[in-house]
């Protein structure tokens, strides 16, 4: 192994020119342009932001591309394929190159970088990361800024313009692996990576794979391509990983991607093979019978595991008409339950094990306690939900079997996939600018607030109240939606009493389309739901003044058996115990006098809120802040903060998915 120091300059040319080229085993891009900002601002002040692994070998094994613009320059020498520092030199690169997604400003007068914005822009304090470091002449940035800051020290400004302008120089440490073999590059890959950067398991079992199966990744980017074309796209080269995970390892994801190593070619081969048969029967089983014709319907992904393997190892041919309704039936189950929610590894283990009994379908469906019991769907279980409720699927699916149409256009547009004026878009049927003064945001969302209908539909509605389009609609459109015709629900003053009464049609036409899948063998003892949240409830609010959100804090409205519980988190710290523990990092924050460990054993993250343990994988964490970043209010709005009283009775799970 050679060591030395290169400057950042000339490692974005080496890129450029492809003297730095990505190996296969390399995941794709994911940062965000927060992190861009947070590593911009990082070299700004000097703080170290770790080192590069490259590695040299005689027979170049099969690359990707960068995510970058490329320059199309011609290689001066041979080719080095970067092992560790992926995240971070494309995305200098990308700021280096005026890259659409990394567009890093700087505060001149609050040292602060993030992502450009509308309001940075206007904004004579914010000046282009881009327009400093690609000037020859930085002194007329400096002229611009103390024109339009004239109470600043210009000094200053030139001071802190340097500084930025002296990045490129900025020398990262480089260790250069030379004569190793590829199988032993990529174990190096995968410690590197599990200990330091935050992979799923599925990236580093794609590496471990790409190591013994070279092409591999681009065998899974056009098995993932096939099934985007028609409305798939969460079929990913990640998903395809954990799929042939579960088709080739006898305790599914339990054995990790160590079980890749230990497989055959004839193996994996084969295992291939059955998760392209499994996603050849399921596709069109979830598009034909179920009428989900996007993954962007699905609430869980993951939920498709344990169906991808069984129908791949089973027989290539098709089922019969009870065992496909039956497997609908389960998979519908699973969303209500949350069941592939946070973790899969458990829960997948147990149902691939079910898979192997005699009758597995009727294990699978023994699993969620539905032997016995019909699914069914209450008015209370609908209480509080919106978009990312599994509830959003049913009740698009209730429409769809209604016959919904369009309103105004009398088209059968209850479909995903349409574009234009026509594509779908979910419409409140009490108009938000209505509400707003008077209800919350979570019950303006409310899933019992929302119409599938076209935009062209929606701008012809636009903030007219149902006192005065419902007339235009008539009784039988409404009837199709599920919208109750009493024409006193019609104000904004009886909102309450119209979500009330659209819950309860909603809940007997989901209920109807779960009887439609049940399998006769199934039984109908009772009747019963699987959600666990029913009778518990979590409301969050975010709140915050600068453009960063680094002042922002997350409110939280937890309440189960009757006792409700208000409390804070600053977004930061939570921020941070995130990453954190993607990075398989041990950390803390508070919330109030209560101190959360974060341990990166655990299967989930999992955050105490009064009477709730709130749990989810990461990515469904990120997802909330990203949301309630989107209806972000000012700290004035926020009144009094709660002041997080402790909490010392019994705890509920409760899946963040399922928050409002």
């Amino acid at each position: 192994m050679r060591t030395g120091h290169i400057d950042i300059g000339s490692l974005i040319a080496s890129l450029d020119r492809e003297d730095i080229r990505l190996p296969e085993i390399q995941r794709g891009y994911v940062w965000k342009p927060p992190q861009v900002a947070h590593l911009i601002d990082s070299l700004y002040r000097g703080y170290p932001t770790g080192s590069l692994l490259l590695w040299e070998t005689e027979a170049p094994p099969v690359s990707r591309s960068a995510a970058i613009n490329s320059a199309n320059f011609q290689p001066l020498a041979r080719a080095q394929y970067l092992m560790d520092g992926q995240q971070r030199l494309t995305s200098l690169h990308r700021v280096f190159h005026d890259h659409p997604d990394a567009q890093i400003v700087f505060n001149v007068a609050e040292e602060r970088f993030q992502n450009q914005s509308a309001a940075t822009a206007k904004d004579p304090r914010w000046v282009k990361v881009f327009g400093i470091v690609s000037t020859e002449d930085p002194l007329e940035i400096v002229d611009d800024l103390s024109s339009a800051l004239p109470e600043m020290d210009r000094r200053l400004i030139r001071k802190r313009i340097g500084r930025i302008g002296m990045i490129a120089k900025t020398l990262y440490y480089v260790e250069v692996l030379t004569d190793v073999p590829y199988v032993e590059v990529t174990d190096i890959f995968v410690r590197v990576n599990s200990r330091g950067r935050p992979l799923l398991l599925s990236d580093l079992a794609l590496a471990t794979l790409s190591a013994r199966w070279p092409g591999v990744l681009a065998r899974f980017e056009k098995e993932a391509a096939k099934w985007s074309a028609v409305g798939y796209s969460a079929i990913t080269p990640a998903f395809l990983t954990r799929a042939l995970a579960a088709v080739t390892a006898e305790s599914g994801l339990a054995g990790g991607f160590a079980g890749f190593l230990k497989a055959t070619d004839e193996e994996l081969e084969t295992g291939l093979r059955q998760v392209r048969q499994g996603l050849d029967h399921l596709i069109p089983l979830l598009r034909g019978n179920a009428d989900i014709e996007t993954s962007d319907l699905l609430p869980s992904v993951n939920a498709l595991l344990p169906l991808v393997a069984f129908l791949g190892r089973r027989p290539d041919q098709p089922l019969s008409p009870e065992e496909a309704n039956a497997l609908v039936y389960w998979l519908f189950g699973a969303f209500i339950s949350y069941r592939y929610s946070g973790s899969t590894t458990t829960v997948l283990d147990q149902d691939l094990k079910a898979l192997r009994e005699e009758q597995p379908i009727r294990a699978l469906i023994r699993q969620l306690g539905l032997l016995g019991d019909r699914l069914q769907v209450k008015a209370e279980n609908l209480a509080g939900r919106s978009v990312k409720s599994p509830y959003f699927l049913l009740s698009y699916l209730a429409a769809r079997r209604a016959g919904a149409k369009d309103w105004y256009y009398g088209l059968d547009i209850c479909r995903y996939g349409v574009h234009g004026g026509f594509a779908l878009e979910y419409h409140h049927v009490h108009p938000r600018a209505r509400l707003r003064s008077s209800y919350r945001r979570a019950e303006i969302n409310d899933l019992a607030n929302l119409a599938f209908i076209s935009a062209r539909a929606n701008k012809k509605i636009s903030n007219r109240s149902p006192v005065d389009y419902f007339p235009e609609l008539g009784e039988e459109q409404l009837r199709r939606h599920f919208v109750p015709f009493d024409e006193k629900l019609r104000v904004s003053e009886a909102y309450p009493e119209f979500i009330h009464e659209r819950r309860v049609l909603l809940a007997a036409a989901m209920t109807e389309l779960l009887e439609a899948f049940r399998p006769s063998w199934a039984g109908q003892v009772g009747t019963r739901t699987t959600d666990p949240t029913t009778g518990t409830r979590l409301r969050f609010s975010m709140f915050g003044d600068r453009v960063d959100g680094s002042d922002a804090i997350l409110v939280a409205e937890a309440t189960a058996n009757g006792d409700t519980w208000v409390g804070s988190i600053p977004i930061d710290s939570l921020r941070l115990s995130i990453y954190d523990f993607e990075n398989s990092v041990a950390s803390e924050f508070k919330i109030g006098t209560e101190l959360v460990d974060v341990d990166p054993a655990d299967e989930v993250f999992t955050v105490p809120l009064g009477p709730l343990l709130v749990r989810g994988s990461a990515e469904e964490w990120r997802d909330v802040l990203v949301r309630e970043e989107a209806d972000r209010e000012t700290l004035a709005n926020a009144l009094e903060l709660p002041e997080n009283p402790p909490w010392t009775g019994p705890r509920e799970e409760f899946p963040v998915s399922a928050s409002e």
